[in-house]
């Protein structure tokens, strides 16, 4: 929450637990810390919270803040959630939801452990959709 005690996130986000690979698409102009991972390798990692908006990810290592990421999120059967205006499209099994996110701050101290947080780039309407009716469905239940 900010300081006047209204919350600044646009969506609602959940506890939710699932797997992602990671693949750099741009690194940061300027490093501000040497403690990174060389960022020519694929990385795996599983999300800790998730909204429309984002994600706040555990990984393999930490990248610097303002990097461009591509992240493969491995929800199960994601597609159910899209609209049914979208659902035509609808393939089963279904594959990753892939999305663009840039690193927005590291939350754990090197070495414990490598929280990062992501704000997802450029998500279609049918994706947003998609995650805010999960994210309500799981607080729901």
């Amino acid at each position: 929450m900010s300081e006047t005690g209204h919350e600044r996130r646009l969506h609602e986000r959940s506890p939710l637990n699932y797997s992602c690979s990671i693949k750099v698409i741009q690194e940061p102009v300027k490093r501000k810390r040497s403690r990174y991972t060389p960022i020519t390798l694929d990385h795996v990692g599983h999300t800790l919270n998730i909204s429309a908006g984002g994600a706040l990810i555990e990984a393999t290592t930490v990248f610097p803040e303002d990097t461009i990421l591509n992240v493969a999120l491995e929800i199960p059967d994601w597609e159910k959630y899209k609209s049914s205006f979208f659902r035509h499209r609808v393939v089963y099994p279904c594959p990753p939801l892939n999305v663009t996110g840039k690193v927005l701050r590291c939350l754990s101290p090197y070495p414990k452990d490598n929280t990062f947080a992501i704000r997802f780039i450029g998500l279609d309407y049918s994706s947003i959709r998609a995650l805010n009716t999960l994210v309500n469905e799981s607080q729901n239940n």
